[in-house]
């Protein structure tokens, strides 16, 4: 399990910068001493480029974070790991609508029938929809946070960056952990498990599980519950069979059952105008909310999803031959109250069915080459329909009859989409000298979505479901498109220790119809059309080892632009999807350094400027300047050396950020303290601590949009806080 709490430190790598590297398999690393050498920090290994590489020696900006951290932090979506990667932000919009960016660029929140900008792969896996990027986290190796744009080796839809999780895999002897984890501030608590079977020398299974059941941190005053309360189970078996020195096959199926209920969703009233009966109008931990559709009053949102995945590897002589075929499904019900108060008005009720099928097939050649390269095909099919109850009985009344009424009624949205695409891609890198490399490589697909859109209105038939939200029979939604898409990057050793390294590279998201889009003639054929998003970044940077191998310092400049951009914006009563040009520009800054064998400093830091290069310009949403983090971590022995302690205290800030493109709807800035302590026996097998995060119960929006509600002020807004003061305790053991 590692040093579960001694390396609580992110190891992200901003700028690609090494940080010491987790322990491996269930076995806990010894610090280093002094008389043994010279301190230094290890090496990094990721495989984001389809190989296995030195982090320090890849032209890309990448974080990694290890799985013995998500574990001491009690981290089980990728949402909670946003604060551990300066430039990255994942927010939540009320209906899981995702708020994700790096470096102040991403898919906007709501829009359901769109692939993010930034792609999620597990153990190589494309995941097709973005509902899967909640799914539940567990027994996880490491992550990698690819924060540039490499569509040639990652392929579909990489626009902006892309994540790729690792799970762990089966071990060669027969061993296991376990660790329970207990929520003091609000209550609940997660139990995890795995352990390996080694059947033979050449067929290993693996084991894991994990199970979630913890409050939230708002307190619902209607229903005196601490909310979002998750209850997440997650279970996963993996098979590895290594027949010969040149075949092994890894297959993995993994089920996660992930159900949220409740949400920090509160009206915020500056001017204060809120109505007393629904709420203070504070943004803060307490809120007002109940719906009589939703799991004792709150909201809910469950999802279930299935995961299977082959991943064989053959040698053919010098070259490797990668498979990777992946089935992925999933179910949901969401129960939305969209009048976010005690009022039993508004409500959303939204039923998806998905599932995927991918196959990924590529060769490389050996590494050490003067030439070398990997090329490969991709396909890929997806299934999904949507069936969305909008219910409204909150009625404005702006004519002399009842149909002269706004928001009252409803109606149905629902949606299939079938989408087929197909790729091929070649990347070769060329080592001119010892010192000087050049990689480019090229990638070529093609995508198809066919579709419809059915709009039924119910009774009673008003303005609202009427007029404003016209219905429309069955409508035929047809979308095809191709395009080339490539990399291009230069490295020069200045020195053994320092890499210097230019990077250029194209991205293509396909368009199809928005199912977030307003239709008001009626046609969603026209009305919710959005074309194709494309990207150009540039990255410029240096990855240098210092102090005798004591520490790195890595900085890197960027510029993305994106045409076209598929943007969406919420006025409060509908949602509006187009195309704008949007770029982002700044710098990553990291230094991490092991000053000495029981002390290290660990800083990183992003700052991204984003803009809409419209007239008037705004800034995009989740776009902070700044993010990142400054920590220190120690490690020392105690009780005659027989012990081991482990601290870590970091600082972490996100400077303001716009929700919506007024800057009415910011979110403040965020200042959060993290703290840890530790106690392990020297090479023992169990480990005892404490992990404090947001300590001081500092507040700032998560997300902000305009209030749904046409009789209040225009100026109160509906907000939820980020994640508040959590604080776990931690037992964990191997064998």
């Amino acid at each position: 399990m590692g040093q579960w709490i001694g390396r609580l430190a992110p190891r992200a790598c901003i700028g690609a910068a090494t940080l010491l590297a987790a322990s491996a398999g269930g076995a806990w690393a010894e610090p280093a001493t002094e008389a043994a050498g010279p301190v230094t920090i290890g090496e990094v290994v990721v495989t984001a480029q389809k190989r296995t590489e030195n982090l320090q020696r890849v032209p890309l900006t990448i974080a990694v974070v290890p799985g013995s951290q998500l574990q001491a932090r009690g981290i089980d979506t990728l949402a909670a790991t946003a604060t551990l990667v300066p430039g990255m932000v994942f927010s939540r919009a009320p209906d899981d609508g995702l708020g994700f960016t790096f470096r102040g660029l991403g898919t906007p929140a709501r829009t359901q029938s769109f692939d993010q900008s930034i792609a999620v792969f597990l153990d190589g896996a494309f995941l097709g929809k973005g509902r899967l990027y909640g799914a539940n986290l567990f027994d996880i190796d490491q992550i990698e946070f690819v924060k540039s744009t490499q569509s040639t080796l990652l392929g579909k839809n990489i626009d902006v960056g892309a994540i790729s999780i690792v799970t762990r895999k089966p071990g060669s002897v027969f061993s296991g952990s376990i660790g329970a984890s207990y929520e003091a501030d609000h209550g609940g608590y997660i139990l995890d498990g795995a352990v390996d079977l080694p059947v033979s020398d050449k067929l290993t299974f693996r084991v894991a599980g994990q199970w979630t059941d913890t409050n939230g941190w708002v307190h619902n005053s209607v229903d005196d519950r601490e909310l979002p309360i998750d209850k997440n189970l997650g279970a996963r078996i993996t098979a590895a069979y290594t027949p010969s020195d040149n075949a092994k096959y890894t297959l993995t199926y993994q089920y996660t059952d992930d159900d949220r209920i409740g949400n920090g969703y509160q009206y915020v009233d500056p001017d204060h105008l809120l109505p007393p009966n629904l709420g203070e109008g504070v943004l803060d931990f307490n809120k007002a909310g109940y719906t009589s559709a939703g799991d004792g009053g709150d909201d809910s949102h469950r999802i279930k999803a299935h995961f299977l995945d082959l991943d064989s590897q053959w040698r053919a002589g010098p070259f490797r031959i990668t498979s990777v075929t992946s089935a992925i499904a999933y179910r949901l019900r969401f129960v939305d109250d969209f009048d976010f108060g005690p009022k039993d008005d508004n409500v959303w009720i939204r039923n998806e069915r998905y599932w995927q099928a991918s196959e990924e097939l590529r060769v490389a050649s050996p590494l050490e080459r003067r030439f070398s390269w990997v090329a490969g095909v991709f396909a890929f099919y997806s299934d999904w329909s949507s069936d969305e109850l909008q219910h409204y009985d909150t009625p404005v009344q702006v004519g002399p009859t009842s149909f002269d009424t706004i928001f009252l009624g409803s109606f149905i949205n629902e949606i299939k989409q079938r989408t087929t695409n197909l790729s091929a891609f070649a990347q070769g890198t060329w080592r001119f000298t010892d010192r000087l490399r050049l990689e480019g490589g090229l990638r070529y697909t093609d995508e198809i979505k066919h579709g419809s859109w059915t709009r039924p209105a119910l009774a009673p038939f008003t303005l609202w479901n009427e007029v404003i939200n016209p219905p429309f029979p069955k409508t035929p939604l047809d979308f095809s498109a191709n395009f080339p898409t490539g990399n291009l990057s230069l490295q020069y050793d200045l020195r053994p220790t320092t890499m210097l390294y230019a990077a250029y590279g194209e991205g293509e998201k396909s368009g199809g119809f928005a199912d977030s889009a307003r239709v008001p003639s009626g046609d969603p054929a026209i009305d919710a059309r959005i074309e194709n998003e494309r990207s150009r970044s540039v990255e410029a940077g240096v990855k240098a080892t210092v102090f005798n191998g004591a520490a790195h310092l890595d900085l890197a400049a960027f510029y993305t632009h994106i045409h076209n951009f598929q943007d969406l914006y919420f006025t409060g009563s509908e949602f509006i999807s187009q195309n704008i040009p949007i770029r982002s520009f700044g710098g990553e800054a990291s230094f991490v350094w092991q000053i000495r064998s029981w002390l290290k400093s660990d800083n990183s830091w992003t700052y991204s400027d984003a803009r809409a290069l419209l007239d008037p310009s705004f800034t995009p949403s989740q776009s902070p300047k700044w993010t990142g983090y400054s920590g220190l971590v120690s490690q020392f022995p105690v009780f005659g050396d027989a012990f081991l302690i482990d601290t870590s205290a970091y600082l972490r800030y996100r400077s303001s950020m716009h929700n919506l493109r007024s800057w009415e709807f910011r979110s403040a800035p965020l200042t959060t303290l993290d703290l840890s302590l530790g106690l392990r026996p020297r090479g023992g097998r169990w480990q005892v601590g404490i992990v404090a995060t947001n300590v001081t119960n500092a507040v700032s929006a998560e997300f902000s949009f305009p209030a749904p509600d046409p009789t209040l002020a225009s100026s109160i807004k509906i907000e939820a806080p980020v994640e508040g003061r959590r604080i776990l305790l931690r037992f964990a053991m191997d064998y």
